[in-house]
């Protein structure tokens, strides 16, 4: 294992998990975005899986969060120690953060997915 720039495995991977979290609350449930998912599911809605898929992949702090957090480890990998290890507990931290959030119990329509 490498030493970074005064980091290690386990600060990379909180760091790494909150800010996947912030990008996947940001996509999926603020309020700022709510327009643009609104208007991407409405040009969905005319194909049932692909409206399917989008509403559960960007719902599900488990889906996006995964990928999310994976662009942000690869995207910094060289910096980070262990990036494979980081990466899993990453998303699993994500997860663990999005699944606590309260705005995920709002109505579909009011986060603008229906």
């Amino acid at each position: 294992m490498r030493r970074s720039d005064g980091l290690d495995a386990a600060a990379w991977t909180a760091v790494i998990a909150m800010a996947a979290y912030r990008v996947w609350a940001l996509l999926a449930l603020d309020t700022i975005t709510k327009r643009p998912r609104k208007a991407l599911f409405t040009e969905a809605r005319s194909d049932r899986r692909l409206y399917a898929w989008l509403k559960l992949f960007l719902k599900c702090p488990w889906c996006a969060g995964f990928w999310i957090t994976a662009l942000i480890t690869i995207a910094i990998r060289r910096r980070v120690p262990a990036p494979y290890l980081v990466l899993w507990a990453a998303a699993a931290g994500t997860a663990l953060l999005g699944g606590n959030d309260d705005r995920l119990m709002e109505s579909d329509e009011d986060l603008g997915y229906a």
